[in-house]
């Protein structure tokens, strides 16, 4: 790794740009919006996307959208591309219920440095409704709150959307 990273250093016009996950779940400075354990239930209905992969193989990287979200990504396509080619796997009905299993943020290591990258905290949780299960679903926030740093770092937090998820 250090050659390679000395290599593109060496040669001019090249750049190393890698996304990186930092798992949170037991840093206790990152329990500021959603708290691991916690138990939400959906008020109104949701989508359910994911990449597909090979048939008969789970889709990878799930992500619930609330209508909040929907109404967002729709208002602010620039934000959307990471939906992307990804379709709705299922519609979840209100009711369901998601628990908070671990806390993630993201972050890129790209050299030389590029500026501008957020690095955005994100729950993950088990996602349930009378006939199935998902686990590691991406959990919504509130895209209209206004959101703060984790204390101490550079990670910016958002509330959970309250209109959507009610704690149980």
């Amino acid at each position: 790794m250090r050659s390679l990273l000395l290599a593109i250093l060496l040669l001019p016009g090249c750049a190393y740009v890698q996304t990186l996950t930092a798992d949170d779940t037991a840093d206790p400075r990152f329990h500021v919006a959603y708290i691991p354990t916690q138990t939400y239930t959906l008020q109104s209905p949701a989508r359910l996307v994911g990449d597909v992969s090979t048939p008969g193989v789970p889709p990878r990287h799930l992500e619930l959208i609330s209508p909040r979200m929907d109404a967002y990504y729709r208002d602010h396509p620039q934000y959307a591309t990471h939906l992307n080619g990804r379709p709705t796997i299922a519609t979840i009905p209100a009711g369901a219920t998601v628990r908070i299993d671990t806390l993630r943020h993201n972050w890129t290591l790209a050299i030389p440095p590029v500026p501008g990258d957020s690095q955005i905290l994100q729950a993950y949780g088990t996602l349930a409704t009378p006939v199935a299960t998902w686990t590691d679903v991406q959990i919504p926030h509130d895209p209209d709150a206004p959101w703060h740093f984790v204390p101490t770092t550079g990670v910016m937090a958002f509330r959970p959307d309250t209109d959507f998820l009610k704690p149980e």
